[in-house]
């Protein structure tokens, strides 16, 4: 029976920086301290019963093993505290940096909310029960320097002491199980309701402006789902508390036993029950650190063990290599063409669709400066080929070549290092990462030609809220601009201008961009503006036409 979770342990140890034998010795010398500290008692009880008069000697030993009790918990506890907080934050790095550089397939088949939940969750109680391991030790060795010393004492008692100790043992580890075995319901429960709440959030304007849709989401999914979590969550608690309670009065079962049973079975000096019934009343306390201990560890594994699946799941998702001295991708030479050859990509099949989304490509070219625009209707296969383009995501059949080389061979992080790319679902980030070279100057201008230099003043820093949907989009073209790489790919850019920026968007900037050497793929429906193309290119249906 383990009474401490073993992969709780196992973490912490190899997170100590091969600090496991300090935390078993700083466990053994604070149990001994502990044992002393109940040994003084004892000792002062039998002095003052003798002589009627404070021991002094029992008084030394009091102080300096509460002095050393004191010094080696310190001590024990920062190494701990410290593996736990250094392990869990090294996962976390580790899990986040893989997960920028897995797949962009298994990206998309990554649920958002479990990385959330299990990363940006609260871990106060796994650091909380690294805490409680020290403690925990060392009233292991309480216990068993106490049971040797009752062995001297009344042996009878002592097995009485350590049989009902272990049964409370056994009892506390089956309530757990059961409180375990609730606890998928209970997280079931909770992110049904956490689901209803994001509805709120994310579909805020239209509960607005219909209350017969607000009414009926909140009576028919969000009311229920918040009663049946408070039920899950109210019934598991009572089954906790029930637990804490009545290991509470077990503990106190031996002192009953002992006083009332076991002079009825074995001869027993008043003064040897008394010793019994004090030493008892005295190993309570690590007993039930023992017994809290289990539960505690078996939560910090819980976090520890969803951390870990992550992070297994995360090592199967092909990752690109990280980054060594410095040393990042080169974008290849761009001087003639960019082919893309039989390309053929399928999504998955999903529910509601006789068949699965299919793209076949026979042929597409992009020659160095061109402005190339590509037309179609909504789910012809736009942003699908752009993704493909871009190297984002990896056709199941042909190629795609720069000059003649064969993309597989120029590697794929120095492929996309040829492309700037604003899609449709950007991101907006609130600095302009990577671009430790920018010029000023340059910054500035583009600045002030999409009708930010008023929001944009900081070359350091981009404002990220109180900005209209057109001009997130204008800020998001801003940093593929300033990327300065040679190729850009924009996806409906200009759907969220207003009129005179849709207008300057493609009489001015794009332009401008190829003026200064860019070559440029656009996506765009405005067929008033198509006359600026070198090109254009028509989906339908998958394919080029």
């Amino acid at each position: 029976m383990h009474i401490i979770d073993k992969k709780f342990t196992e973490f912490i140890y190899e997170n100590s920086d091969g600090q496991k034998k300090k935390i078993y010795l700083a466990a053994a010398a604070n149990g001994l301290c502990m044992a002393l500290l109940m040994y003084s008692l004892t000792v002062g009880l039998d002095d003052f019963s003798q002589n009627n008069e404070v021991s002094l000697r029992g008084l030394i030993i009091f102080a300096v093993s509460l002095a050393a009790y004191y010094i080696t918990q310190k001590l024990g506890g920062e190494i701990v505290s410290t593996s736990m907080q250094h392990g869990l934050t090294s996962i976390e790095a580790r899990i986040t940096d893989k997960l920028r550089r897995m797949d962009y397939a298994a990206f998309t088949d990554t649920d958002p909310e479990h990385i959330y939940a299990a990363v940006g969750g609260d871990k106060y109680g796994a650091v909380m029960a690294a805490r409680f391991l020290l403690s925990a030790l060392s009233s292991i060795v309480v216990v068993l320097l106490t049971g040797i010393y009752l062995c001297t004492v009344s042996i009878p008692g002592a097995l009485l002491v350590a049989a009902t100790l272990v049964i409370v043992l056994k009892f506390r580890k089956a309530i757990d199980e059961k409180v375990n075995e609730r606890a998928k319901e209970d997280n079931e429960a909770t992110d049904k309701y956490t689901s209803s709440i994001k509805d709120i959030l994310e579909g805020f304007n239209e509960l607005k402006m219909n209350r017969r849709r607000s009414d009926d989401l909140f009576d028919s999914e969000i009311a229920p789902a918040s009663v049946n979590k408070s039920k899950r969550q109210l019934k598991s608690e009572l089954i906790r508390m029930q637990s804490s309670i009545l290991e509470q009065v077990t503990l106190f079962i031996p002192l009953g036993l002992t006083l009332f049973v076991l002079p009825m079975f074995a001869e027993t000096a008043s003064t040897d029950l008394v010793k019994i019934i004090s030493i008892t009343l005295i190993v309570i306390w690590p007993a039930y650190m023992l017994v809290q201990i289990g539960p505690v560890s078996s939560a910090a594994a819980d976090t520890i063990k969803r951390l870990q699946t992550i992070e297994e799941k995360l090592d199967q998702a092909n990752l690109e290599p990280p980054t060594e001295n410095g040393i990042y991708p080169v974008p290849p030479d761009f001087n003639k063409k960019i082919v893309c050859k039989n390309l053929v990509y399928e999504y998955k099949l999903r529910e509601g669709d006789k068949k699965p989304f299919r793209l076949e490509i026979p042929e597409i070219c992009l020659s160095e400066g061109e402005l190339v625009i590509m037309r179609g209707g909504n789910g012809s296969g736009k942003s699908t080929f752009m993704r493909l383009l871009a190297g984002l995501t990896t056709p199941s059949e042909g190629n795609i070549t720069i000059d003649g080389v064969d993309k597989t061979e120029i590697g794929e992080a120095e492929y996309r290092s040829l492309f700037s790319l604003v899609m449709t679902d950007f991101h907006l980030f609130d600095k302009l990462y990577g671009m430790p070279d920018l010029d000023p100057d340059y910054f500035r201008k583009w600045a002030c030609l999409l009708g930010l230099e008023e929001k944009f003043t900081d070359i350091k820093k981009l404002p990220t809220i109180n900005l209209s949907s057109g001009q997130r989009k204008r800020a998001a073209l801003l940093a593929a601009i300033c990327e300065g790489r040679k190729v850009m790919l924009l996806d409906e850019v200009a759907a969220d201008f207003d009129p005179f920026f849709r207008e300057k968007y493609y009489r001015e900037i794009l332009p401008k961009l190829k003026h200064e050497g860019k070559t440029l793929f656009v996506i765009s429906h405005d067929d008033r503006y198509y006359d600026i193309a070198d090109r254009i290119i028509t989906m339908s249906e998958g394919t080029s036409i």
